[in-house]
């Protein structure tokens, strides 16, 4: 049996979308909540334009591949665990800021990063060199 972690590939994007809507939920209009009415994770005041109470799990879906895991390098993260909570915090408060805890966690560690908000290759082989470490 293999140690080796597995990565982020198209069969575990869906696991991956489907651990985000666990727990995103329907339709909310909380005034207390930032990004107002919300549907799957998906904000109006992201996606003004979208009709966010008639939003479906496939157009969300389709939300997510197109503006979070394909623009982003998630499925280069080598535990998939990590991948998922990274692309988690994305939906949640955008990819920049998640990007930033990743490295703020890798310097937590010990790793030398900077806190760029960018998941580049530097990020990518440090939290490689962090998993193989834990």
């Amino acid at each position: 049996m293999s140690n080796k972690p597995k990565t982020l590939s198209d069969e575990r994007l869906e696991h991956a979308v489907s651990f985000v809507l666990s727990h995103e939920g329907g339709y909310s209009n909380d005034i207390d909540d930032d990004g107002g009415e919300t549907k799957f994770g998906i904000s109006k005041r992201i996606y003004p334009d979208l009709d966010i109470n008639a939003l479906t799990i496939d157009q969300a879906k389709a939300i997510y591949k197109r503006d979070f895991l394909e623009p982003q390098l998630y499925k280069d993260i080598k535990d998939v665990n990590l991948a998922t909570k990274v692309f988690d915090l994305a939906v949640n408060m955008g990819s920049n800021w998640a990007h930033r805890l990743v490295q703020r966690a890798l310097r937590a560690t010990g790793q030398d990063i900077l806190e760029g908000g960018i998941l580049g290759p530097m990020t990518l082989s440090r939290s490689t060199l962090w998993h193989a470490l834990f």
